[in-house]
């Protein structure tokens, strides 16, 4: 999809999209807005990580494309799944933001950086880097099937998936 088509997703917004696309593809409004005012909108790139463990959001952040929206299947867990130092990375290869159905940490630093996250929460607990998970895989996150290159538009209003 080009770039004038996503900006296009971005400007119209998660709910309209939503109701655009028939009333499908709202993820679990738990999931929210962790920083930045930006909205986005990008191709999905699947995570699943395995509770409380963030070993395959490392592998993505490393493999996934400029532009791409890392999708985490983080299972609602209150772990620190993304960081400020993950987050820089993300942000060094152009990754355009993160959507976690589960937590984060360094809200601070991430308001900060004005890197677009989407989360459950925020928690001190940090992950463990054991379990190797999946990358590109379809998930489930906030209730929703996602597919990497489903595309992916979050604002304040929350996040929307389009097949």
């Amino acid at each position: 999809m080009n770039t004038d088509t996503l900006n296009r997703f971005a400007a119209a917004g998660a709910a309209t999209v939503y109701e655009a696309y028939g009333r499908k593809g709202d993820v679990n409004p738990a999931i929210r807005r962790i920083s930045s005012s930006r909205q986005i909108a990008g191709p999905a790139y699947c995570v699943g990580c395995a509770i409380g463990d963030n070993l395959a959001l490392h592998r993505a952040v490393a493999e996934a494309s400029a532009g791409d929206i890392l999708v985490v299947a983080g299972h609602g867990a209150e772990y620190g799944y993304l960081g400020d130092i993950l987050a820089e990375a993300a942000m060094a290869r152009g990754i355009a933001g993160i959507v976690v159905d589960g937590s984060v940490r360094d809200a601070a630093e991430l308001i900060r950086m004005d890197f677009p996250v989407w989360a459950r929460g925020l928690a001190i607990r940090g992950a463990t880097k054991n379990q190797p998970g999946s990358i590109g895989e379809p998930i489930d996150c906030g209730g929703i099937r996602v597919a990497n290159g489903d595309i992916v538009v979050a604002d304040d209003d929350g996040v929307a998936i389009v097949e």
